[in-house]
Protein backbone atom coordinates (compact mmCIF):
# COMPACT_ATOMS: atom_id res chain seq x y z
CA UNK A 1 0.00 0.00 0.00
CA UNK A 2 1.39 3.20 -0.97
CA UNK A 3 1.40 6.52 1.44
CA UNK A 4 -1.00 8.06 -0.35
CA UNK A 5 -3.49 5.56 -0.27
CA UNK A 6 -3.27 4.74 3.43
CA UNK A 7 -3.72 8.08 4.00
CA UNK A 8 -7.30 7.93 2.28
CA UNK A 9 -9.77 8.95 4.59
CA UNK A 10 -12.43 5.89 4.30
CA UNK A 11 -15.52 7.61 4.58
CA UNK A 12 -15.37 10.14 1.65
CA UNK A 13 -12.39 8.59 0.40
CA UNK A 14 -11.20 12.62 -0.26
CA UNK A 15 -7.01 12.77 0.56
CA UNK A 16 -6.48 16.84 0.98
CA UNK A 17 -3.23 17.54 2.57
CA UNK A 18 -4.10 18.18 5.91
CA UNK A 19 -7.11 16.15 6.54
CA UNK A 20 -6.55 12.67 6.60
CA UNK A 21 -4.98 12.73 10.02
CA UNK A 22 -7.77 11.06 12.47
CA UNK A 23 -7.44 6.55 13.05
CA UNK A 24 -10.30 5.67 14.95
CA UNK A 25 -9.24 2.93 17.30
CA UNK A 26 -12.98 1.38 17.66
CA UNK A 27 -14.02 1.36 14.22
CA UNK A 28 -10.62 0.73 12.57
CA UNK A 29 -11.23 3.74 9.95
CA UNK A 30 -9.14 6.68 8.85
CA UNK A 31 -11.09 9.77 9.09
CA UNK A 32 -10.58 13.26 7.13
CA UNK A 33 -10.94 16.71 9.59
CA UNK A 34 -14.36 16.77 8.12
CA UNK A 35 -15.65 13.14 8.50
CA UNK A 36 -14.26 13.35 11.86
CA UNK A 37 -16.80 15.68 13.37
CA UNK A 38 -19.38 13.63 11.98
CA UNK A 39 -18.15 10.81 13.92
CA UNK A 40 -17.79 12.63 16.95
CA UNK A 41 -21.29 13.75 16.52
CA UNK A 42 -22.64 10.10 15.68
CA UNK A 43 -24.80 9.01 19.20
CA UNK A 44 -22.97 5.27 18.30
CA UNK A 45 -19.15 6.67 17.93
CA UNK A 46 -18.94 9.67 20.28
CA UNK A 47 -17.25 7.57 23.27
CA UNK A 48 -14.69 5.84 20.58
CA UNK A 49 -11.02 6.61 20.89
CA UNK A 50 -9.34 8.17 18.06
CA UNK A 51 -5.61 9.26 17.11
CA UNK A 52 -3.59 10.56 15.23
CA UNK A 53 -3.20 8.32 11.77
CA UNK A 54 0.53 8.53 11.27
CA UNK A 55 0.89 7.27 14.89
CA UNK A 56 -1.06 4.66 14.39
CA UNK A 57 0.99 3.63 11.37
CA UNK A 58 3.76 3.78 13.54
CA UNK A 59 2.93 0.23 14.39
CA UNK A 60 4.53 -2.95 13.36
CA UNK A 61 2.72 -4.44 10.03
CA UNK A 62 1.56 -7.78 12.34
CA UNK A 63 -0.25 -5.25 14.68
CA UNK A 64 -2.35 -3.27 12.01
CA UNK A 65 -3.20 -6.45 10.47
CA UNK A 66 -4.96 -7.74 13.17
CA UNK A 67 -8.11 -6.45 13.16
CA UNK A 68 -11.61 -6.14 15.44
CA UNK A 69 -13.44 -7.47 12.03
CA UNK A 70 -14.13 -11.03 10.59
CA UNK A 71 -12.83 -11.25 7.34
CA UNK A 72 -15.07 -14.31 6.40
CA UNK A 73 -18.34 -12.45 8.04
CA UNK A 74 -17.64 -8.40 8.40
CA UNK A 75 -18.65 -8.57 11.62
CA UNK A 76 -16.88 -7.73 14.78
CA UNK A 77 -15.38 -10.41 16.59
CA UNK A 78 -16.97 -11.38 20.20
CA UNK A 79 -15.60 -14.79 20.89
CA UNK A 80 -12.20 -16.40 21.02
CA UNK A 81 -11.53 -20.00 20.55
CA UNK A 82 -8.67 -21.54 22.50
CA UNK A 83 -8.53 -24.67 20.60
CA UNK A 84 -7.66 -22.65 17.68
CA UNK A 85 -6.10 -20.14 19.43
CA UNK A 86 -8.11 -17.12 17.37
CA UNK A 87 -10.88 -14.69 17.65
CA UNK A 88 -14.33 -15.43 16.17
CA UNK A 89 -17.64 -13.85 15.30
CA UNK A 90 -20.65 -14.80 16.11
CA UNK A 91 -21.03 -16.51 12.90
CA UNK A 92 -18.01 -18.69 12.80
CA UNK A 93 -19.21 -20.80 16.09
CA UNK A 94 -21.62 -22.20 13.48
CA UNK A 95 -19.16 -22.14 10.41
CA UNK A 96 -15.40 -23.12 11.20
CA UNK A 97 -16.02 -23.51 15.31
CA UNK A 98 -19.12 -25.54 15.35
CA UNK A 99 -17.12 -28.58 17.02
CA UNK A 100 -15.12 -26.38 19.58
CA UNK A 101 -16.32 -26.52 23.16
CA UNK A 102 -13.50 -24.24 24.91
CA UNK A 103 -14.96 -21.03 23.54
CA UNK A 104 -14.87 -17.94 26.00
CA UNK A 105 -15.82 -13.87 25.25
CA UNK A 106 -13.65 -11.81 24.01
CA UNK A 107 -14.37 -9.34 26.28
CA UNK A 108 -13.45 -11.46 29.32
CA UNK A 109 -10.05 -12.17 28.32
CA UNK A 110 -9.01 -8.42 27.41
CA UNK A 111 -10.32 -7.61 30.38
CA UNK A 112 -8.83 -9.86 32.17
CA UNK A 113 -5.97 -8.42 34.81
CA UNK A 114 -2.99 -10.95 33.39
CA UNK A 115 -3.06 -9.03 29.99
CA UNK A 116 -2.04 -5.96 31.54
CA UNK A 117 -0.09 -7.48 33.85
CA UNK A 118 2.15 -9.34 31.11
CA UNK A 119 3.25 -5.62 29.82
CA UNK A 120 5.73 -4.69 32.66
CA UNK A 121 7.39 -8.64 32.89
CA UNK A 122 7.14 -8.54 28.80
CA UNK A 123 9.13 -4.82 28.66
CA UNK A 124 11.73 -6.05 31.20
CA UNK A 125 12.41 -9.21 29.55
CA UNK A 126 13.21 -6.70 26.72
CA UNK A 127 15.33 -4.24 28.64
CA UNK A 128 17.19 -6.96 30.21
CA UNK A 129 18.13 -8.75 26.96
CA UNK A 130 19.42 -6.02 25.33
CA UNK A 131 21.79 -4.83 28.21
CA UNK A 132 22.57 -8.46 28.26
CA UNK A 133 23.60 -8.12 24.71
CA UNK A 134 25.38 -4.53 25.32
CA UNK A 135 27.45 -6.67 28.16
CA UNK A 136 28.05 -9.54 26.48
CA UNK A 137 29.65 -7.29 23.66
CA UNK A 138 31.47 -5.43 25.91
CA UNK A 139 32.79 -8.40 27.03
CA UNK A 140 33.81 -9.37 24.25
CA UNK A 141 35.63 -6.25 23.13
CA UNK A 142 37.38 -6.04 26.22
CA UNK A 143 38.40 -9.59 25.79
CA UNK A 144 39.75 -8.70 21.86
CA UNK A 145 42.00 -5.48 23.74
CA UNK A 146 43.28 -7.79 26.77
CA UNK A 147 44.34 -10.45 23.44
CA UNK A 148 45.99 -7.57 22.33
CA UNK A 149 47.77 -6.94 24.73
CA UNK A 150 49.05 -10.32 26.28
CA UNK A 151 50.08 -10.25 22.79
CA UNK A 152 52.28 -7.13 22.76
CA UNK A 153 53.37 -8.11 26.68
CA UNK A 154 54.76 -11.53 25.20
CA UNK A 155 56.41 -10.33 22.63
CA UNK A 156 58.53 -7.57 24.73
CA UNK A 157 59.36 -10.44 26.86
CA UNK A 158 60.60 -12.89 24.08
CA UNK A 159 62.22 -9.29 22.79
CA UNK A 160 63.84 -8.85 25.92
CA UNK A 161 64.94 -12.83 26.42
CA UNK A 162 66.30 -12.53 22.93
CA UNK A 163 68.05 -9.89 23.77
CA UNK A 164 71.01 -12.18 26.26
CA UNK A 165 71.50 -14.75 23.19
CA UNK A 166 73.19 -15.01 20.02
CA UNK A 167 72.31 -16.10 16.22
CA UNK A 168 71.58 -19.42 17.53
CA UNK A 169 68.30 -19.21 18.38
CA UNK A 170 66.98 -16.90 15.64
CA UNK A 171 65.33 -19.86 14.06
CA UNK A 172 63.62 -20.76 17.54
CA UNK A 173 62.78 -17.01 17.87
CA UNK A 174 61.05 -16.88 14.65
CA UNK A 175 58.65 -20.51 15.43
CA UNK A 176 57.61 -19.44 18.35
CA UNK A 177 56.88 -15.50 17.35
CA UNK A 178 54.50 -17.59 14.00
CA UNK A 179 52.86 -19.62 16.98
CA UNK A 180 51.76 -16.30 18.86
CA UNK A 181 50.46 -14.68 15.60
CA UNK A 182 48.30 -17.47 14.81
CA UNK A 183 46.70 -18.32 17.29
CA UNK A 184 46.14 -14.90 18.42
CA UNK A 185 44.72 -14.66 14.86
CA UNK A 186 42.58 -17.25 15.72
CA UNK A 187 41.40 -15.87 18.89
CA UNK A 188 40.78 -12.65 17.17
CA UNK A 189 39.15 -13.55 14.08
CA UNK A 190 36.44 -16.27 16.42
CA UNK A 191 35.50 -13.72 18.83
CA UNK A 192 35.50 -10.66 15.92
CA UNK A 193 33.14 -12.85 13.79
CA UNK A 194 31.08 -13.36 17.35
CA UNK A 195 30.75 -10.20 17.89
CA UNK A 196 29.14 -9.56 14.07
CA UNK A 197 26.66 -11.64 15.07
CA UNK A 198 25.97 -10.80 18.56
CA UNK A 199 25.50 -6.89 17.65
CA UNK A 200 23.28 -8.20 14.78
CA UNK A 201 21.14 -9.98 17.36
CA UNK A 202 20.92 -6.55 19.66
CA UNK A 203 19.76 -4.74 17.28
CA UNK A 204 16.84 -6.93 16.61
CA UNK A 205 16.53 -6.57 20.08
CA UNK A 206 16.39 -2.97 19.77
CA UNK A 207 14.06 -2.67 16.72
CA UNK A 208 11.47 -5.57 19.27
CA UNK A 209 11.73 -2.72 21.98
CA UNK A 210 11.28 -0.12 19.58
CA UNK A 211 8.41 -1.70 18.09
CA UNK A 212 6.83 -2.69 21.85
CA UNK A 213 6.98 0.73 23.07
CA UNK A 214 4.82 1.73 19.50
CA UNK A 215 2.62 -0.78 20.53
CA UNK A 216 1.99 -0.03 24.30
CA UNK A 217 0.92 3.76 22.85
CA UNK A 218 -1.08 2.61 20.04
CA UNK A 219 -2.51 -0.74 19.77
CA UNK A 220 -5.70 -2.24 20.60
CA UNK A 221 -6.28 -4.29 23.22
CA UNK A 222 -6.28 -7.56 20.60
CA UNK A 223 -3.77 -5.83 19.03
CA UNK A 224 -1.73 -5.71 22.67
CA UNK A 225 -2.76 -9.86 23.42
CA UNK A 226 -1.29 -10.40 19.66
CA UNK A 227 2.26 -8.36 19.89
CA UNK A 228 2.67 -9.73 23.54
CA UNK A 229 2.20 -12.96 22.47
CA UNK A 230 4.25 -12.65 19.50
CA UNK A 231 7.10 -10.72 20.91
CA UNK A 232 7.26 -13.56 23.75
CA UNK A 233 8.08 -15.82 21.38
CA UNK A 234 11.01 -13.72 19.75
CA UNK A 235 12.23 -12.77 23.32
CA UNK A 236 12.86 -16.43 25.14
CA UNK A 237 14.33 -17.08 21.36
CA UNK A 238 16.89 -14.47 22.01
CA UNK A 239 17.13 -16.04 25.63
CA UNK A 240 17.70 -18.94 24.44
CA UNK A 241 20.57 -17.93 21.87
CA UNK A 242 21.96 -16.38 25.14
CA UNK A 243 22.06 -19.20 27.53
CA UNK A 244 23.39 -21.66 24.32
CA UNK A 245 26.62 -18.71 23.88
CA UNK A 246 27.30 -19.23 27.56
CA UNK A 247 26.62 -23.02 28.34
CA UNK A 248 28.53 -23.98 25.28
CA UNK A 249 31.68 -22.04 26.06
CA UNK A 250 30.97 -19.87 22.47
CA UNK A 251 32.21 -16.56 25.13
CA UNK A 252 34.39 -17.86 27.11
CA UNK A 253 37.50 -15.91 27.63
CA UNK A 254 40.74 -17.25 25.66
CA UNK A 255 43.99 -15.99 27.36
CA UNK A 256 47.29 -15.98 26.08
CA UNK A 257 50.11 -17.36 27.94
CA UNK A 258 53.93 -17.70 27.13
CA UNK A 259 56.13 -20.36 28.69
CA UNK A 260 59.94 -19.15 28.18
CA UNK A 261 62.33 -21.82 28.45
CA UNK A 262 64.23 -21.36 32.13
CA UNK A 263 67.42 -22.98 30.22
CA UNK A 264 67.91 -19.91 28.22
CA UNK A 265 68.94 -17.88 31.80
CA UNK A 266 71.86 -20.13 31.87
CA UNK A 267 72.49 -22.23 29.22
CA UNK A 268 72.50 -21.67 25.53
CA UNK A 269 73.27 -25.37 24.03
CA UNK A 270 70.87 -28.18 24.03
CA UNK A 271 67.98 -25.79 23.61
CA UNK A 272 65.20 -26.89 21.26
CA UNK A 273 62.76 -24.59 22.03
CA UNK A 274 61.93 -21.24 22.59
CA UNK A 275 58.76 -21.95 24.40
CA UNK A 276 55.22 -22.63 23.81
CA UNK A 277 52.14 -20.42 23.30
CA UNK A 278 49.33 -21.63 24.79
CA UNK A 279 45.61 -20.59 25.31
CA UNK A 280 43.53 -21.25 28.37
CA UNK A 281 39.67 -20.56 28.65
CA UNK A 282 38.26 -18.59 31.99
CA UNK A 283 34.62 -19.19 31.59
CA UNK A 284 32.22 -16.08 31.33
CA UNK A 285 30.31 -15.87 34.80
CA UNK A 286 27.07 -14.01 34.29
CA UNK A 287 24.41 -16.43 34.27
CA UNK A 288 20.73 -16.45 32.68
CA UNK A 289 17.94 -17.81 34.88
CA UNK A 290 15.03 -18.60 33.16
CA UNK A 291 11.57 -19.31 34.92
CA UNK A 292 8.98 -21.11 33.25
CA UNK A 293 5.79 -19.17 31.83
CA UNK A 294 5.83 -16.00 30.87
CA UNK A 295 8.03 -14.32 33.28
CA UNK A 296 11.98 -14.52 32.95
CA UNK A 297 14.16 -13.08 34.99
CA UNK A 298 18.29 -11.92 34.65
CA UNK A 299 21.50 -12.04 35.89
CA UNK A 300 24.09 -9.94 35.27
CA UNK A 301 26.57 -9.20 36.97
CA UNK A 302 29.39 -6.32 35.55
CA UNK A 303 31.80 -6.73 37.85
CA UNK A 304 32.62 -9.32 40.96
CA UNK A 305 31.69 -8.31 43.94
CA UNK A 306 33.99 -7.88 47.10
CA UNK A 307 33.79 -11.19 47.87
CA UNK A 308 34.79 -12.90 44.60
CA UNK A 309 38.23 -11.50 44.78
CA UNK A 310 40.98 -13.42 46.28
CA UNK A 311 44.67 -12.99 45.57
CA UNK A 312 46.29 -16.15 43.99
CA UNK A 313 50.40 -16.88 44.44
CA UNK A 314 52.35 -17.04 41.45
CA UNK A 315 56.05 -17.00 42.61
CA UNK A 316 59.05 -14.90 44.99
CA UNK A 317 61.46 -12.23 43.66
CA UNK A 318 64.80 -14.23 43.63
CA UNK A 319 67.80 -11.90 44.43
CA UNK A 320 71.39 -13.04 44.24
CA UNK A 321 72.52 -14.94 46.74
CA UNK A 322 74.83 -13.93 49.79
CA UNK A 323 73.55 -10.53 50.07
CA UNK A 324 70.76 -9.26 52.41
CA UNK A 325 68.13 -7.12 50.68
CA UNK A 326 65.76 -4.67 52.19
CA UNK A 327 63.28 -3.19 49.75
CA UNK A 328 61.76 0.35 50.45
CA UNK A 329 59.71 0.36 47.71
CA UNK A 330 58.12 -2.41 44.81
CA UNK A 331 56.54 -1.86 41.33
CA UNK A 332 55.22 -4.15 38.54
CA UNK A 333 56.06 -3.00 35.33
CA UNK A 334 53.18 -3.31 32.47
CA UNK A 335 55.09 -6.54 30.68
CA UNK A 336 54.98 -8.55 34.56
CA UNK A 337 58.40 -7.67 34.94
CA UNK A 338 59.16 -6.04 38.71
CA UNK A 339 61.45 -3.27 39.77
CA UNK A 340 62.97 -3.16 43.53
CA UNK A 341 63.94 0.06 45.21
CA UNK A 342 66.77 -1.42 47.48
CA UNK A 343 68.03 0.42 50.77
CA UNK A 344 71.21 -1.12 50.91
CA UNK A 345 72.41 -0.89 47.39
CA UNK A 346 70.60 2.39 47.51
CA UNK A 347 69.75 0.85 43.46
CA UNK A 348 66.64 0.42 41.24
CA UNK A 349 66.91 -3.70 40.32
CA UNK A 350 65.12 -5.08 37.35
CA UNK A 351 63.34 -8.37 37.50
CA UNK A 352 62.14 -10.63 35.21
CA UNK A 353 58.68 -11.52 34.65
CA UNK A 354 60.15 -15.33 36.25
CA UNK A 355 61.22 -13.54 39.56
CA UNK A 356 64.16 -13.91 38.89
CA UNK A 357 67.16 -10.53 38.99
CA UNK A 358 68.37 -9.56 35.51
CA UNK A 359 71.16 -6.38 36.83
CA UNK A 360 70.86 -3.01 38.47
CA UNK A 361 68.98 -0.30 36.45
CA UNK A 362 70.41 3.24 38.41
CA UNK A 363 72.44 3.53 41.91
CA UNK A 364 71.82 6.27 44.06
CA UNK A 365 73.13 8.48 46.19
CA UNK A 366 72.92 9.09 50.16
CA UNK A 367 71.31 12.49 48.84
CA UNK A 368 69.05 11.25 47.02
CA UNK A 369 66.97 9.64 49.56
CA UNK A 370 64.22 8.28 47.07
CA UNK A 371 61.70 7.68 48.61
CA UNK A 372 58.83 6.10 45.65
CA UNK A 373 58.34 5.60 42.38
CA UNK A 374 55.56 4.68 39.86
CA UNK A 375 55.41 3.32 36.20
CA UNK A 376 54.77 6.25 33.55
CA UNK A 377 55.20 3.81 30.74
CA UNK A 378 56.29 -0.11 30.20
CA UNK A 379 60.49 1.57 29.83
CA UNK A 380 59.89 5.30 31.88
CA UNK A 381 59.25 5.09 35.27
CA UNK A 382 59.20 8.46 37.66
CA UNK A 383 61.30 8.67 40.86
CA UNK A 384 60.50 11.39 43.78
CA UNK A 385 63.91 12.21 45.60
CA UNK A 386 62.39 13.87 48.91
CA UNK A 387 66.09 15.79 49.65
CA UNK A 388 66.67 16.94 46.46
CA UNK A 389 62.71 18.10 45.51
CA UNK A 390 62.88 16.69 42.23
CA UNK A 391 61.04 13.61 40.08
CA UNK A 392 63.28 11.94 38.06
CA UNK A 393 62.45 10.18 35.14
CA UNK A 394 64.70 6.72 34.69
CA UNK A 395 64.34 4.39 31.13
CA UNK A 396 64.88 1.40 32.61
CA UNK A 397 65.75 -0.28 29.46
CA UNK A 398 69.11 2.50 29.14
CA UNK A 399 70.09 2.39 32.85
CA UNK A 400 69.77 6.34 33.18
CA UNK A 401 67.96 9.30 34.17
CA UNK A 402 66.60 10.93 30.78
CA UNK A 403 64.61 13.74 32.43
CA UNK A 404 64.67 15.83 35.91
CA UNK A 405 61.87 17.92 37.51
CA UNK A 406 61.83 20.14 40.08
CA UNK A 407 59.68 20.42 42.95
CA UNK A 408 58.58 23.20 45.49
CA UNK A 409 58.86 20.86 48.50
CA UNK A 410 60.13 17.60 49.55
CA UNK A 411 58.80 14.90 47.26
CA UNK A 412 57.27 11.72 49.09
CA UNK A 413 55.13 9.45 47.47
CA UNK A 414 54.12 9.90 43.32
CA UNK A 415 51.59 7.86 41.30
CA UNK A 416 50.48 8.36 37.97
CA UNK A 417 47.31 8.07 36.43
CA UNK A 418 47.49 8.80 32.36
CA UNK A 419 49.62 11.94 31.94
CA UNK A 420 49.01 12.92 35.00
CA UNK A 421 51.53 12.53 37.86
CA UNK A 422 50.25 13.26 41.51
CA UNK A 423 53.44 13.97 44.31
CA UNK A 424 52.73 14.46 47.61
CA UNK A 425 54.82 16.94 49.72
CA UNK A 426 55.45 15.61 53.15
CA UNK A 427 56.02 19.18 54.56
CA UNK A 428 53.15 20.92 53.54
CA UNK A 429 50.35 18.14 53.34
CA UNK A 430 49.70 19.34 49.82
CA UNK A 431 49.27 17.26 46.66
CA UNK A 432 50.85 18.64 43.09
CA UNK A 433 49.19 17.03 40.11
CA UNK A 434 51.45 17.58 37.48
CA UNK A 435 50.59 17.13 33.28
CA UNK A 436 53.62 14.99 32.25
CA UNK A 437 53.31 17.00 28.78
CA UNK A 438 53.08 20.93 29.13
CA UNK A 439 53.64 20.27 32.56
CA UNK A 440 51.45 22.42 34.20
CA UNK A 441 50.39 21.87 37.65
CA UNK A 442 47.54 21.63 40.34
CA UNK A 443 47.81 22.13 43.74
CA UNK A 444 45.38 20.08 46.24
CA UNK A 445 45.14 20.55 49.90
CA UNK A 446 44.95 17.87 51.93
CA UNK A 447 45.38 15.92 55.26
CA UNK A 448 48.72 14.77 56.29
CA UNK A 449 48.99 11.76 54.70
CA UNK A 450 51.75 8.94 54.40
CA UNK A 451 51.22 6.93 50.62
CA UNK A 452 48.90 8.03 47.80
CA UNK A 453 47.71 6.22 44.36
CA UNK A 454 45.58 8.23 41.91
CA UNK A 455 43.23 6.05 39.94
CA UNK A 456 41.03 7.92 37.13
CA UNK A 457 39.05 11.06 38.59
CA UNK A 458 40.12 9.70 42.47
CA UNK A 459 43.29 9.93 44.57
CA UNK A 460 43.09 7.45 47.45
CA UNK A 461 45.57 8.45 50.48
CA UNK A 462 46.33 6.72 53.50
CA UNK A 463 47.56 7.79 57.08
CA UNK A 464 49.47 5.62 58.88
CA UNK A 465 49.53 8.16 62.30
CA UNK A 466 45.44 8.21 62.35
CA UNK A 467 44.75 4.91 61.10
CA UNK A 468 42.61 6.00 58.12
CA UNK A 469 42.24 5.58 54.63
CA UNK A 470 40.34 8.62 52.47
CA UNK A 471 39.44 9.20 48.75
CA UNK A 472 39.24 13.16 47.01
CA UNK A 473 38.28 14.04 43.86
CA UNK A 474 41.27 15.23 41.61
CA UNK A 475 39.45 18.16 42.23
CA UNK A 476 39.96 18.18 46.18
CA UNK A 477 36.23 17.37 46.95
CA UNK A 478 36.32 15.13 49.71
CA UNK A 479 34.52 11.19 48.90
CA UNK A 480 34.71 9.26 51.81
CA UNK A 481 37.26 7.98 54.75
CA UNK A 482 37.29 4.54 56.11
CA UNK A 483 38.61 3.63 59.53
CA UNK A 484 38.04 0.66 61.65
CA UNK A 485 39.72 -2.50 63.37
CA UNK A 486 41.48 -4.15 60.39
CA UNK A 487 43.17 -1.61 59.42
CA UNK A 488 45.74 -1.20 61.07
CA UNK A 489 49.21 1.19 60.39
CA UNK A 490 47.91 1.50 56.56
CA UNK A 491 51.27 2.25 54.74
CA UNK A 492 51.23 1.10 50.91
CA UNK A 493 47.81 1.76 49.03
CA UNK A 494 47.08 0.73 45.58
CA UNK A 495 43.65 0.55 43.61
CA UNK A 496 42.53 -3.01 40.85
CA UNK A 497 41.43 -2.61 37.41
CA UNK A 498 37.32 -2.29 38.78
CA UNK A 499 38.28 0.27 41.31
CA UNK A 500 38.57 -2.36 44.58
CA UNK A 501 41.53 -0.04 47.03
CA UNK A 502 44.22 -2.26 48.51
CA UNK A 503 45.78 -1.47 51.77
CA UNK A 504 49.23 -3.05 53.62
CA UNK A 505 48.59 -3.01 56.69
CA UNK A 506 51.40 -2.94 58.46
CA UNK A 507 50.20 -3.54 62.26
CA UNK A 508 48.35 -6.57 61.82
CA UNK A 509 50.22 -7.91 58.75
CA UNK A 510 47.80 -7.49 56.38
CA UNK A 511 46.54 -6.57 53.07
CA UNK A 512 42.78 -5.61 53.95
CA UNK A 513 40.51 -4.78 50.13
CA UNK A 514 37.79 -1.99 50.02
CA UNK A 515 35.28 -1.61 47.72
CA UNK A 516 35.36 1.04 45.65
CA UNK A 517 33.04 3.23 47.37
CA UNK A 518 34.34 2.56 50.91
CA UNK A 519 31.49 1.02 52.53
CA UNK A 520 33.05 -3.09 52.59
CA UNK A 521 36.11 -4.61 53.38
CA UNK A 522 37.95 -7.88 53.79
CA UNK A 523 41.31 -9.08 54.77
CA UNK A 524 42.80 -11.04 51.61
CA UNK A 525 46.15 -11.80 52.58
CA UNK A 526 47.62 -12.18 56.51
CA UNK A 527 50.28 -14.05 58.30
CA UNK A 528 49.08 -17.46 57.58
CA UNK A 529 49.82 -16.71 54.07
CA UNK A 530 53.53 -15.12 55.18
CA UNK A 531 53.02 -11.49 54.82
CA UNK A 532 55.08 -9.84 57.82
CA UNK A 533 55.26 -6.16 57.85
CA UNK A 534 54.43 -5.32 54.36
CA UNK A 535 56.00 -1.96 53.67
CA UNK A 536 56.39 -2.30 50.29
CA UNK A 537 53.52 -2.79 48.10
CA UNK A 538 52.34 -2.72 44.69
CA UNK A 539 49.62 -3.74 42.38
CA UNK A 540 49.68 -3.24 38.44
CA UNK A 541 46.27 -3.09 36.90
CA UNK A 542 47.82 -4.25 33.25
CA UNK A 543 49.34 -7.17 34.11
CA UNK A 544 47.13 -8.33 36.84
CA UNK A 545 49.59 -8.75 39.43
CA UNK A 546 50.37 -7.40 42.75
CA UNK A 547 53.47 -7.91 44.48
CA UNK A 548 54.10 -7.86 48.56
CA UNK A 549 57.09 -7.64 50.93
CA UNK A 550 57.27 -10.08 53.63
CA UNK A 551 60.13 -9.48 55.97
CA UNK A 552 62.11 -12.22 57.49
CA UNK A 553 64.07 -10.52 59.70
CA UNK A 554 65.68 -6.85 60.61
CA UNK A 555 67.51 -6.28 57.36
CA UNK A 556 65.96 -9.20 55.35
CA UNK A 557 62.62 -9.26 53.43
CA UNK A 558 60.88 -11.14 50.79
CA UNK A 559 58.69 -10.32 47.89
CA UNK A 560 55.28 -12.48 46.83
CA UNK A 561 54.01 -12.09 43.54
CA UNK A 562 50.02 -12.63 43.09
CA UNK A 563 47.59 -12.79 40.54
CA UNK A 564 44.21 -10.82 41.21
Amino acid sequence: MSLTERYLCNICKQNEASSTVIWCIDCEVSLCMECEKHHKNSAASKDHKTIITEDYHKLPSFMKETCSLCKDHDRKYELYCSVHACACCSECTSDKHNQCQDMMRLSEILGNKKLSDSVPPLEKDLKDIGEKFEHIIEYLHKIITTNKNQKTQILSEIKSVRKSIDDYLDKLESQILDELESKHLMIQSKMGDLVQQIEQRAKQIGHLQEDFYKMTQYATEWQTYVGLREMGKASLQEIKYVEDLESKGHIDKNNLHVNISSALQSILKDIKSFGDISITKQPYSSKVMVITGDEVQHSISKFPNIEQIKPTFLNTLKFPEGQKYLMMKLLVLDDGKFLALENHQKSLMLFGSDGFCWRNVVKFSQDDFPFNFCNISNNIVAVSLYYKHQVILVDIEKNKTIETIDISGACWDISCYGQTLAISLSDDAKIILLNLQDKSREIIEAVQLTHLVLFEENIYCTACSTHKVFCYKVTGEHVWTVKNSDIDIPEGIAVDMNGFVYIASLGNNSIVQLSPDGKSHKTVLNEEDGVIYPKAFDINRKAGLMIVSSQTNYCTQEAFVYNI
